[in-house]
């Protein structure tokens, strides 16, 4: 199994199963959602990705209570640790619409 989605996938069904949705993916991660939480399964299988994750990690669990009451993110519900290498940040999921256009004071108070 070498797909990403698929690799992502099967990681969530260990950590719990679901019927999980496809929202899309970056460079270092999957995103699903259960229309109750979204679910960022991140594959970092190289050396630097492992050193990122590491540091990623860390970075996250220090500061993740700075998220409960951000204008802007979600709260984080739980980070599990996958044992190959991979892991998963839980958050709650809001049904959206795309954001098109932002104005120039809406993106510095995002900033």
């Amino acid at each position: 199994m070498d797909n990403r989605k698929d690799i992502a996938m099967d990681t969530l069904n260990n950590y719990k199963k679901a019927n999980y949705i496809y929202l899309g993916e970056g460079k270092s991660s999957v995103i699903y959602h259960d229309n109750t939480n979204v679910y960022k399964v991140f594959l970092l299988d190289d050396y630097e990705a492992l050193s990122y994750k590491r540091n990623f990690l860390c970075v996250l669990q220090s500061n993740r209570n700075k998220f409960n009451d951000s204008e802007f993110f979600y709260p984080i519900l739980d980070v599990h640790v996958d044992t190959e290498n991979r892991f998963i940040i839980v958050y709650p999921y809001e049904k959206s619409t795309v954001c098109n256009h932002l104005e120039f004071n809406e993106l510095q108070d995002f900033l």
